[in-house]
C-alpha cells in the first residue's frame, strides 16, 4: 500500500527506509525517508470497519481542513502534501505530511530551566491565541452533522449524551446513568449562556502534540479533532499532561463563575471520553478496570460536589 501511494504523489523518489512511530493510538503513523534526504509522514484512518466513538467520524477529514485554515493563519503546522478518501488504495483514508524534526514538549520538560520553559509556554499561549480566533458559522465539528449548532450548549450537551450512547454499545457502565447526567447538566447549563462564539479549539493541545526545536516551538500536530466552540477546552489537555502547569494557566486567567463551571464539565466530559477509550482501543486489561473506574468517579464526584 505504502509503494502504491509512493508510486501516486512521490514517483521520482526512491524510498530508503520506513518506520511507525508508535506514538499515538488512534490512527497508524509512518515516517518515510527517501534517498533524496526527504522525509515524509503517511498517516492512515482507522479502516472503515473499526468502530470508534461517535464524535471521532470523519476525523481525518476534518484534520486536512482544519490545518489548511490554521496554515492560512500563520499557525505552524506541518506541510501537507494530500489527503485521499476515495478508498483507490487502500481501505481507509490517509494524510501525507511534511516530517518535522525537532522534540515533543513532553520529551525535553525536565530538561530545559525554568527560564526557557516560561518562554516556551508564553509561546504556546500566543499560538493557543490564534487558533482561538480562528470562528466559524457554526459550533461544532466540519464533517460530522451530528455535532453541529448555532448553540453551544446544544452541541455539547450533544457530545455529553453520545459519551453514554457509546457507551451502551460497549455494554460499558459509566458512573452515572444518561439521565442522571442529563439532570445534573441541566441543572446547571446556565453557564453555557455567555454569549459564546464558535472559536476554533484544538482539541488535543498537549505536550507531546508540541515540537520544539533550539527552544522554538515549530510544529502543532494532531488537529484531527479540532473543532469550533469554547477555547476554554484548550486547556483541558495540559491538566492530563503536567497538573502543575495546567492550575498554574487557570489561576492566571481569572475566570468568572461561569467560566469555571463550563470548565468542570469539559473536565468531566474528557475523563469520561478517557474512560471509554479503554474499550475502543482495545487495550482493557479486566483485572485493571475496577480501578480505573473508581478514579474516573471519584475524580467526576470531586467536580460535581
Amino acid at each position: 500500500v505504502i509503494l502504491n501511494i509512493i508510486n501516486k504523489y512521490f514517483p521520482k523518489e526512491t524510498l530508503e527506509d520506513v518506520e511507525e512511530l508508535v506514538d499515538g493510538c488512534f490512527n497508524t503513523i509512518y515516517k518515510l525517508s527517501f534517498y533524496s534526504q526527504k522525509e515524509i509522514v503517511i498517516k492512515f484512518s482507522p479502516k472503515k470497519n473499526i468502530e470508534v466513538l461517535s464524535y471521532e467520524k470523519d476525523l481525518m477529514l476534518n484534520e486536512f481542513h482544519i490545518m489548511l485554515l490554521a496554515e492560512k493563519a500563520g499557525i505552524p503546522v506541518p506541510k501537507v502534501f494530500a489527503f485521499d478518501d476515495s478508498l483507490n488504495l487502500c481501505n481507509c483514508d490517509y494524510i501525507i505530511m511534511q516530517y518535522m524534526h525537532g522534540q515533543t514538549l513532553n520529551a525535553m520538560i525536565d530538561t530545559v530551566s525554568k527560564s526557557e520553559l516560561k518562554l516556551i509556554l508564553k509561546t504556546l499561549e500566543n499560538i493557543r491565541d490564534t487558533i482561538n480566533n480562528l470562528d466559524n458559522g457554526f459550533f461544532g465539528y466540519l464533517h460530522n452533522k451530528n455535532f453541529q449548532s448555532e448553540s453551544w450548549q446544544v452541541v455539547f450537551r450533544k457530545l455529553l449524551l453520545a459519551v453514554c450512547d457509546d457507551a451502551m454499545r460497549k455494554n460499558v457502565t459509566l458512573p452515572f446513568s444518561k439521565d442522571e447526567l442529563l439532570f445534573i447538566f441541566n441543572k446547571s447549563s446556565g453557564c453555557f449562556d455567555d454569549g459564546i462564539v464558535p472559536r476554533l479549539v484544538h482539541g488535543d493541545l498537549r505536550g507531546s502534540n508540541i515540537i520544539i526545536e533550539n527552544g522554538n516551538i515549530i510544529g502543532i500536530l494532531d488537529w484531527e479533532r479540532a473543532f469550533f466552540g469554547d477555547p476554554l477546552m484548550d486547556l483541558i489537555p495540559l491538566l492530563h499532561d503536567d497538573k502543575k502547569i495546567y492550575n498554574q494557566v487557570r489561576s492566571s486567567l481569572k475566570l468568572t463563575r461561569n467560566e469555571q463551571q463550563r470548565l468542570i464539565w469539559y473536565e468531566i466530559y474528557t475523563l469520561l471520553l478517557l474512560y471509554l477509550e479503554y474499550w475502543y482501543r482495545g487495550y482493557c486489561v479486566s483485572s485493571e478496570m475496577d480501578t480505573i473506574i473508581q478514579w474516573v468517579t471519584s475524580e467526576i464526584e470531586m467536580r460535581l460536589a
